[in-house]
């Protein structure tokens, strides 16, 4: 990344891995200011992100969330048919591999994660990037809106859950990767209830507002969204630099699409090590 709003010449395929250079931040256990690897600059400021005990303690590899910032205008998606192409391309990967998706490593990986939390259990709450995948298999690719159209293409083709957050709709406040407490809920998009103990979930000032099932409705996608977060919830072993080149990957497909205003990016590490 060489400026505001640029980034290193990378291929256009969402799987490429992203060959730049990188630099590590590295902190101490439970501090409340991000660890990063990768080049990270000012967005306005980034969102301080912590990462609990209750997650670093079961961790075993080296990074654990990446965060994508960026200001966009979602009215000016530079090709609808290049997307399309996209979409047509992993249809057709998807249709090949068949049911042996559901064996490639970071599926596995992903589930591993979800069986090593207190109540995830993967054949109950299954990744929202398998689902995705699962469901565009037998059904298709599904449009809601561009900003969330890409978001589930580079997850799907990642294998990984991807957030995306409306940052004008969340508060100021410091975020928390953590385990849900007993008790813990809150409404999806649809308004329906989600019981969020014993889960991975992010969490503001007012509570979950992100996981790697099922988001939140109150940091949402809409037409108007301008500023915009994109996280990726890693698997249980990844390493630093593999999770740098999805970062990059996501980065790549925001790019080549919405033109960002702006943009910054972090990848956050496991305290404990």
């Amino acid at each position: 990344m060489t400026g505001m709003g640029l980034c290193a010449p990378r291929s256009h395929e969402f799987g490429a891995p992203n060959t730049g250079s990188g630099r590590y931040f590295l902190g101490k256990h439970k501090t409340t200011v991000p660890v990063a690897v990768g080049f990270r600059y000012p967005f306005g400021s980034m969102r301080n992100v912590t990462v609990d005990d209750s997650i670093a303690r079961l961790w075993r590899g080296a990074a654990v969330l990446t965060i994508c910032e960026m200001t966009v205008d979602a009215s000016e998606f530079a090709s609808d048919s290049e997307f399309a192409g996209e979409v047509r391309g992993l249809e057709e990967e998807l249709k090949a591999l068949g049911k042996d998706v559901l064996q490639e490593g970071r599926v596995q990986a992903m589930r591993a994660m979800f069986r090593a939390m207190p109540d995830m259990d993967p054949t109950r709450y299954r990744p929202s990037s398998e689902a995705l995948v699962r469901r565009f298999s037998d059904s298709g690719f599904f449009r809601i809106n561009p900003l969330v159209d890409t978001n589930n293409l580079l997850s799907a083709r990642l294998r990984i859950p991807l957030g995306i957050y409306d940052l004008d709709r969340l508060p100021q406040s410091p975020w928390v990767y953590r385990i849900g407490q007993d008790g813990e809920s809150y409404l999806t998009f649809s308004g329906q209830p989600k019981n969020a103990a014993g889960k991975l979930i992010l969490a503001d000032s007012d509570g979950v507002f992100g996981s790697p099932v099922a988001d939140s409705g109150r940091a949402s996608i809409s037409p108007e969204t301008r500023h915009l977060a994109v996280v990726g919830y890693l698997p249980l072993d990844i390493a630093a630099g593999e999770a740098d080149r999805v970062v990059g990957v996501i980065e790549d497909g925001f790019n080549r699409y919405f033109k960002p205003i702006s943009q910054g990016r972090q990848v956050i590490l496991n305290p404990a090590l």
